[in-house]
């Protein structure tokens, strides 16, 4: 997959949607980096495969804004969550901008965090 993509790929943002999209970004090395996918965080700092704070799970189901982010996000929720273990999903997605890309392709990658604002 090295070189496949000479620059950055992504979609136009849709403000009334909390995700951001497929992104495909090229690396120095000539790799390639496709993602991200979006799925809730159940721990603050939680980089790891899977993470959970039952104290951060309380703030957050305690913090309304999360409950009006939820109702307008859910269809696109549960989509992202399935695409996260079901790799043939996100490759859909991932074939609008290269349909070169396999499966084989979609390797871990270190996860990061995107705070989200909401009212």
């Amino acid at each position: 997959m090295k070189n496949i993509v000479k620059h950055l790929i992504y979609p136009i943002p849709d403000p009334d949607r909390l995700f951001l999209g497929v992104h495909l970004t090229p690396m120095v090395d000539g790799s390639l980096i496709v993602g991200p996918n979006a799925v809730l965080g159940w721990k603050r700092e939680g980089y790891g495969h899977f993470n959970a704070s039952l104290k951060d799970i309380a703030q957050m189901v305690k913090f309304p804004g999360f409950w009006k982010a939820l109702g307008h996000n859910l269809h696109t929720g549960i989509q992202e969550a399935i695409d996260s273990l079901y790799k043939p999903g996100y490759l859909k997605r991932v074939h609008k901008y290269c349909p070169q890309i396999t499966v084989k392709d979609l390797l871990p990658y270190p996860a990061g965090i995107r705070a989200q604002a909401v009212k």
